[in-house]
């Protein structure tokens, strides 16, 4: 596992531990709040799912409410992890981020290609939500459950994405990262 997927892992788990976080789902908009965020729904249109405003290390999350609960959810722990990020360069900061998070809307444009940079934050704010919202401890504890977890049967992503409050896609991706890497 590359490095920053490996800190960002830590991270969360630090940040789950200090909370004393240990059941599911993970209260993501109580953790955001904890760091001192202030978490908003917000009407941010059709194609826009959230931002984070981080100044003087401050953040203020928004997230669009006309999306589904799980949509936001990761769209919070997404924006939460922009801000958790930020805190090491301490720079201000606008993420105004789409569905799609490998390929942001900034400023309400498709047209931007983005930096190495960007393209860096937007993986790694990726990797954040899926590490909160699906500690690797806890997606162990759950596929220990199983009698024989088959990662290619559907009913158990479907079950296991209930548990944690995710999409069966967020799910499936992360178990699939977890497997790829030995971690499962």
């Amino acid at each position: 596992m590359r490095t920053f997927y490996s800190q960002i892992e830590k991270e969360t788990q630090d940040l789950l531990d200090s909370l004393k976080i240990n059941e599911l789902p993970i209260p993501v908009i109580e953790v955001a709040k904890r760091t001192g965020a202030t978490v908003t729904a917000f009407d941010l249109g059709d194609e826009i799912s959230g931002i984070v405003q981080i100044k003087n290390g401050k953040a203020s999350i928004g997230y669009n409410p006309n999306e589904s609960k799980v949509r936001q959810r990761f769209t919070v722990a997404h924006e939460l992890g922009h801000f958790m990020a930020s805190k090491s360069n301490d720079k201000d900061r606008i993420y105004l981020d789409n569905g799609n998070y490998f390929v942001p809307t900034k400023f309400r444009t498709t047209n931007i290609k983005l930096s190495e940079q960007d393209f860096k934050e937007e993986q790694e704010a990726n990797a954040f939500a899926a590490a909160l919202l699906m500690p690797i401890r806890f997606v162990q504890r759950e596929i220990k459950n199983y009698n024989g977890f088959d990662l290619s049967d559907s009913s158990m992503i479907n079950e296991l994405a209930k548990k944690f409050d995710v999409s069966t896609q967020a799910m499936s991706y992360r178990i699939f990262t977890l497997a790829e890497n030995d971690q499962i």
